[in-house]
């Protein structure tokens, strides 16, 4: 019956399942592709070693997908469906390894455990965008079977192999290449080893080894990339507490029923073993403290970070999986006391199982075509805006490997079109990540226009919708190293006057194209080496989309200035 409940959780997992394109999944994409193109870590041609990325393991596993030159999105999606399966594999070995319930049962929690994410309405859509986020949570569960098996081990008085606490560290270390903010929680829960050890001595020569085998990989890290710290952490660190406030608190809104339901669970269970004179003693498992020092870490942590892309509450999602891992258990705990009798035990699960099934298949809408994982990856592939703008510039621009692109969105566009890219958010450009922690003022304005200019660019992108007297006002984003107010809006901003500088190089407007989210705004400069090409790619370019022409050229207004671009097109 179990087989049965859990091949059709994983049919219901496909059937509903869309794949998403995205910029942010492609930036591991384009990684891919100039590590096999002998730049390791570097994010174009010109061999700047960058982490723009937020796991290099995550970035290790997606290369022999790009060697063997398959789709992208549908290598990243199977990556997170096959971690997402084996992290509910994962936690019926934890709950029966741990004692919190007997192995019959456990099976059936980690069943429930899947059905409880699969009408999670943030699951589908994160596996869907292909970015590390199951592969994370794998890892932490991973630590967590480790070190409880470790608990085990040392418990039962044949500590001397040290096995279990080999594998936590190397486990811990895993988690680190994959969410590097996930390691201090889990290294912490090595205390609680070393209390219980009777051998301490040999527990620190473990941990002494795991810290120098993390100092080794920070001295690499250090020695190739100049920086210990990854791009993003300039990019999110150098903000206010009010984002991840916001974030948090939306996130605790809309899961406070699980967290009522966890503790109603835990009180009524507890009562019920109280008034029979039961001892507590899963209530006393120190895994389940663990997990809840995991959790409260997580969302303290993301009190003081920008949550930027964290569509679905990505960056949190291991809490919530937290939450749905203790409900199955107390479900359970539950089953234990109500039924006794074998027989009722099972026709209760049968229909337990039927209504699980039931509320997944009533929850959304799904189509048999899904089940074509690749393609339906093709599909939405060339439907990408990106994609398709990258692909069709590729095959006009014979040059196009030695052509420099000025743009934001580090993504899609570079990996398609395969240029010398300079990513003005600074994700994949460690010169530009370090203006975020900068106030705004002319002189960061002239460094970074100066540093642009360094790279002798031919071809500018602007993004930004034209209002109706056909002038662009500059919007700030969360992503911009220029954002006073550091939320969505138009503001007062210098980057306009870094706008001016790049006028004053020689750029000039060729047209503007309904884009993805927003009007792009095509730019060239008048002495690139490439304009003819250029002018040519662009007029097809123009033709062939959805593209306009501002007579008057292109204009960008703020409260303070307005930068006026001429028009350079025939």
């Amino acid at each position: 019956m179990r087989w049965i409940v859990n091949f059709l959780l994983i049919a219901f997992f496909l059937l509903r399942l869309d794949i998403l394109p995205n910029d942010d999944t492609y930036v591991y994409f384009n990684y891919a592709r100039t590590f096999l193109e002998g730049f390791p870590f570097c994010y174009d041609g010109r061999g700047i070693p960058s982490e723009g990325f937020t796991s290099i393991l995550y970035l290790l596993l997606l290369l022999p997908f790009e060697a063997l030159g398959l789709n992208m999105m549908f290598a990243a999606v199977l990556l997170n469906l096959a971690a997402l399966l084996l992290s509910i594999f994962l936690l019926e070995k934890i709950i029966a390894s741990a004692r919190l319930l007997p192995e019959r049962w456990a099976k059936w929690a980690a069943s429930l455990f899947g059905g409880l994410l699969l009408l999670d309405p943030h699951l589908l859509p994160i596996i869907g965008r292909g970015l590390e986020t199951m592969l994370g949570i794998l890892a932490v569960l991973l630590v967590v079977y480790f070190w409880g098996k470790a608990v085990v081990e040392i418990h039962s008085q044949k500590p001397a192999p040290g096995r279990w606490v080999n594998f936590y560290l190397l486990a811990c270390f895993a988690s680190f290449l994959i969410r590097p903010e996930s390691l201090p929680p889990l290294a912490c829960a090595g205390l609680y080893l070393l209390y219980i050890h009777p051998e301490k001595l040999q527990l620190l020569k473990q941990a002494g080894l795991f810290v120098l085998g993390m100092l080794a990989y920070f001295l690499w890290k250090y020695a190739w990339f100049g920086d210990i710290f990854p791009t993003a952490f300039y990019r999110k660190i150098s903000t206010g507490h009010l984002d991840g406030y916001l974030y948090l608190r939306q996130a605790v809104l809309d899961y406070l029923p699980h967290g009522l339901l966890i503790c109603l669970g835990i009180t009524g269970i507890s009562l019920w073993q109280w008034k029979r004179k039961e001892p507590l003693t899963w209530l006393k498992s120190p895994l389940l403290y663990f997990l809840a020092g995991i959790a409260l870490f997580t969302m303290g942590f993301h009190y003081y970070v920008l949550p930027m892309v964290g569509y679905g509450y990505r960056h949190i999602f291991v809490v919530m999986v937290i939450l749905y891992a203790v409900l199955s258990i107390l479900a359970f705990q539950l089953l234990e006391k109500l039924l006794r009798k074998p027989l009722l035990s099972y026709g209760f699960l049968s229909l337990f199982a039927m209504l699980v099934l039931f509320s997944a298949y009533q929850s959304l809408p799904f189509s048999f075509s899904k089940l074509k994982l690749y393609v339906q990856a093709e599909d939405a592939t060339s439907r990408f805006y990106y994609v398709q703008l990258g692909q069709f510039l590729r095959n006009h621009l014979p040059s196009h490997r030695e052509l420099t692109l000025i743009y934001g969105d580090a993504g899609a566009l570079p990996y398609e079109l395969r240029c010398r890219f300079i990513d003005t958010n600074g994700l994949s450009e460690p010169a530009i990540a370090q203006f975020f922690g900068q106030p705004d003022s002319r002189q960061k304005a002239d460094a970074f226009a100066d540093y642009l200019l360094s790279w002798s660019p031919d071809l500018l992108l602007i993004a930004g919708d034209t209002a109706a007297d056909g002038r662009v006002p500059h919007a700030i984003t969360q992503h911009d190293p220029f954002r006073a107010l550091r939320r969505w809006g138009h503001y007062d901003s210098e980057k306009l006057w870094a706008y001016e500088r790049l006028k004053q190089a020689g750029f000039g407007y060729h047209h503007s194209a309904s884009g993805y989210f927003y009007d792009l705004h095509f730019l060239v400069k008048k002495d690139s080496p490439f304009v003819a090409e250029l002018q040519a790619a662009l007029a097809a370019h123009e033709a062939a989309f959805a593209a306009y022409r501002l007579r008057q050229g292109l204009a960008f207004y703020n409260k303070k200035r307005s930068v006026a671009f001429p028009s350079i097109s025939p």
